[in-house]
Order: structure tokens, then sequence, then C-alpha cells
């Protein structure tokens, strides 16, 4: 019997149809709140900023779905699972 290796990945993702609408104010939070949460915190503003920039280049959720498959993973449906709106995603793959 051959043994599943799989995969989950939770990630956020600002290209839902869902929050389009409530960019602007997301991106006033995200770029000028988290980091000064971040100093005050952890006294480490850079990274929060780094955070937030790394969270805008993550890919869309039909993107990092494609490289999950194209890593030779296989993915069931679209590959991912909507939370929150689509704010966050949950990807699935597995290998056999």
């Amino acid at each position: 019997m051959k043994k599943k290796i799989g995969c989950h990945s939770l990630v956020t993702n600002l290209y839902s149809n869902y929050i389009y609408h409530t960019f602007r104010i997301y991106n006033l939070y995200s770029f000028q709140i988290i980091p000064v949460i971040g100093q005050i915190i952890a006294a480490d503003k850079d990274s929060y900023q780094y955070l937030v920039e790394s969270i805008r280049r993550f890919p869309s959720q039909e993107q990092f779905a494609g490289m999950i498959k194209n890593s030779g993973f296989t993915i069931v449906g679209d590959g991912w699972e909507d939370l929150t709106f689509g704010v966050v995603a949950l990807h699935s793959g597995f290998k056999l």
C-alpha cells in the first residue's frame, strides 16, 4: 500500500472579489498601522513592513493552486477553499 504525502497551506489573499471594495481601507491599515504596532509591541517595524509587502506579492488563489499542481501534487476541485470571504484560503494537494 502506497503512502499519501499531502500538504495544506493557509494563505491570505488580496485578490479576492469580496474585499476589492475595501482595498483602500486595508492598504491604510496594513501599511500605516501594522508596522507601527510591530514597532510598539516588538520594537521591530521593518519585519512587520516586510510582512505586509510579502502578503501583497503573494500569488492569487488560482496562481498558487497552479504552482502546487506544477510541483507534482494532485489537487481536487479548485485546490483551495476560501475562508473569511476569501481573505484567507486553505490550499490542499497530495502525492501518491
